[in-house]
């Protein structure tokens, strides 16, 4: 398993639309200006992170292996340049999952429209 950088593509779109929902134009301008970086996790799917600090955001991701693909990461911390990770989700159980590899859960985010 390997992680390449990648150029917002519509092969990345299709698979990621599931994950990126209602922010996907967004996404995808973060992506081209280079604000979020799109890797083809080669045979697992697609993720798009960003850089904060020295924060690993995961913004959104599809595909097999979540586990060995958020490990791929965090075994890259140096190449990547990060200390930590973070990742939003919505999925319930997934907290759980994470917490399985190390995360803790530190808040909860809440939104209404307006």
């Amino acid at each position: 398993m390997r992680i390449e950088r990648s150029a917002w593509c519509d092969e990345a779109a299709h698979f990621l639309r599931p994950a990126l929902g209602n922010d996907e134009e967004f996404i995808k301008n973060e992506v081209e200006r280079g604000a979020s970086v799109l890797w083809c996790v080669v045979g697992c799917g697609w993720v798009v992170t960003r850089l904060e600090d020295q924060e690993l955001v995961f913004v959104a991701g599809v595909g097999k292996k979540a586990r060995e693909v958020i490990r791929l990461f965090m075994k890259n911390k140096k190449k990547l340049n990060f200390k930590t990770c973070r990742i939003h989700s919505a999925r319930v159980g997934m907290g759980r999952y994470l917490k399985s590899i190390g995360f803790e859960e530190v808040e909860k985010v809440y939104r209404v429209a307006v």
